[in-house]
């Protein structure tokens, strides 16, 4: 996959978020940065997360000021692409187009264009409002915020601008509008200034973004949408990639996934979410990733469980700041596996003795006939939840 293509592959689409009206769906994600969606209307709002699920229901707002009032812009159109989101608005002889994305240290970026499709000439402003409630704004572009107890700093910005322009018939005129969000705020201020000083923002980000993929191999068949499906796969592996790089998860890793069985009120997140380390899908990211020329996430997910292991000997669930659950896995056989296609002997060793610790402790905790096949006793901990197969064999109803 070089560069440009994967968005040819599968990207030009539209995509909205099946669970809200008026939501989009925005594919690329940070370090620690990503949008559960993003609302059709300009700017930076919706539901992004840091870390973990948080439910942030604005980084920006975007408003345009036309002849001096305020314009009250209505969707025209939208492209899903895997690196970006574009948006089209238009209303009363202006159009509005965005290209909005997360980058990977962690800045929501929206490039936005104003054009006059009037024949006569134009005054155009644009009114930017920062964070961080449905109704309440920050009181400036720097602002900051507690969560899984870290603090983590919001630094914000605006290039073009910030006067009236006017445009003659045809003309346009572009700004770009960043936020940046980082646990250390001089992080946060050198990320927004790198991409506030991009004379093409959207360039520079789908060339890093789909760099990553120039380390997928390869994958040709006769049939397209086999290989459409291929890289629609890769595409999700990145999607799960990330790096806290805080609290129990130092190291880099795939989370089990980015979507969420929880309510989607601001700042309020209640319910089950997938954005963590869960052992349960290590060994299946791993044999996955571990065919991407930079191992360095299967490393580092496995670390992260061995860094974390619990006296019992198993692997438990991570977030930064709690240490949850256990499944049985098969992570130390994937972790072998792992190790067949890159042979890391250094990082064989470190993680080794945790391995053997952790087969040992699901032997004892889960194989009470001692015949090496693990008794489920409880069907979350195959982490196939509620699967009618286990009822039926284990006495459903009178044992539920």
């Amino acid at each position: 996959m070089t560069h440009r293509k994967l968005g040819l592959a599968f990207g030009g689409i539209q995509r909205p978020f099946t669970r809200l009206p008026n939501a989009l769906h925005l594919g690329p994600t940070g370090a620690r940065l990503w949008a559960t969606y993003v609302h059709t209307r300009p700017g930076m709002e919706g539901s992004f997360e840091f870390v973990h699920k948080i439910n942030i229901p604005r980084l920006f707002s975007i408003s345009i000021i036309l002849n001096g009032k305020p314009l009250s812009l209505e969707l025209k159109s939208h492209m899903w692409y895997p690196s970006h989101l574009e948006t089209t608005f238009e209303n009363n002889g202006l159009s509005l187009t965005e290209s909005k994305f997360i980058t990977w240290d962690d800045c929501a970026v929206d490039v936005v264009e104003a054009l006059n499709l009037r024949s006569s000439p134009v005054s155009v402003s644009l009114r930017v409002d920062y964070g961080y409630g449905p109704h309440e704004l920050a009181p400036a572009p720097a602002w900051c915020f507690r969560c899984h107890g870290e603090t983590v700093y919001v630094r914000s910005g605006v290039t073009g601008t910030a006067d009236s322009v006017l445009l003659a018939p045809g003309a346009s005129a572009k700004w770009t509008v960043a936020s940046a969000l980082a646990f250390d705020a001089n992080d946060a201020e050198r990320s927004l200034r790198r991409w506030l000083n991009q004379s093409d923002p959207l360039d520079v980000h789908i060339s890093d973004y789909e760099a990553w993929f120039d380390g997928v191999p390869k994958f040709a068949c006769s049939n397209p949408a086999f290989e459409r499906m291929w890289q629609y796969r890769w595409y999700l592996v990145r999607r799960n990639l990330a790096n806290p790089a805080r609290g129990h998860i130092r190291h880099p890793l795939f989370y089990e996934g980015r979507g969420v069985k929880m309510a989607l009120d601001p700042w309020n997140p209640q319910g089950w979410e997938f954005s963590k380390l869960i052992p349960f899908s290590t060994p299946f990211h791993i044999l996955e990733a571990r065919w991407h020329s930079d191992p360095s996430a299967c490393f580092g997910e496995i670390l992260n469980l061995a860094d974390n292991r619990q006296d019992d000997g198993l692997f438990r669930c991570l977030y930064i700041d709690e240490i949850g659950g256990s499944y049985t896995d098969f992570t130390a056989w994937s972790a072998w596996q792992l190790y067949l296609v890159h042979p890391d002997r250094q990082w064989l060793e470190q993680i080794a003795p945790e391995m053997v610790r952790q087969v040992d402790g699901t032997l004892k905790v889960f194989d009470d006939d001692a015949d090496f096949l693990p008794t489920v006793t409880n069907h979350g901990s195959t982490g196939k939840e509620y699967q009618p197969s286990f009822f039926y064999k284990s006495g459903y109803p009178d044992r539920p």
